[in-house]
Order: structure tokens, then sequence, then C-alpha cells
């Protein structure tokens, strides 16, 4: 899991969703970065949730499960600087918007 300092949001949304189905985190190990969850994963010391797009990720040892039901969606935002390749960031959330309503639970 993230820490509440490296991602507060994201703490708090996932600790929320174990809540609303009945059960509260036991948080053992908190990790700043993917690389350290799927080496604790792969050493067997415990499971993550992740986003859906890495479930094609083919990692020794380590299975990916969809989510039933499926999870709340969790608002997002894009952070970039403001330059004159504003055309680009404009493309992005042409594309980006387009594969968000692909997905019945996008808001």
């Amino acid at each position: 899991m993230y820490g509440r300092d490296a991602n507060a949001e994201f703490h708090h949304f996932v600790a929320k969703a174990c809540r609303k189905e009945g059960f509260n985190l036991k948080i053992a190990y908190f990790q700043d970065d993917l690389y350290s969850v799927w080496a604790l994963i792969g050493a067997g010391l415990g499971v993550a949730l992740a986003p859906a797009s890495l479930h094609e990720l083919r990692l020794p040892g380590i299975v990916f499960r969809k989510c039933e039901p499926s999870l709340p969606v969790m608002e997002m935002a894009l952070a970039y600087v403001r330059t004159d390749k504003e055309s680009v960031v404009s493309q992005f959330l042409e594309i980006a918007r387009k594969v968000a309503r692909a997905y019945p639970n996008a808001s």
C-alpha cells in the first residue's frame, strides 16, 4: 500500500472502499513505487490493488485478477508545464476522454 504521506487521497480511497465492504485494512508494508510492491508480492508478503491496465504485465509468480464487483472510480487530474506545446496536451486529453468513455464506471 502506498503510505499516506506518498498519496493520501489514494490511501483514503482504498481504506474507504474496504470499510464499505465490511473490513479494515491491516497494512504491514508501505511502498512508494510499484517495483517494490511487485517484489513484496513476488516474495509472498502481500497483495496490492493495481490499475486494470497492468493486467497485461507478465511478472514471474504474480497473478492479476479482476476485482468483482468493480471498485469505485477514483477521480484523476493531469499535471503539465504550460508551454507553447499545449496542442500535445490537448491531443492527449482528447484520447484520454475517448478511452474513459469506453468504461461504464468512468465519470
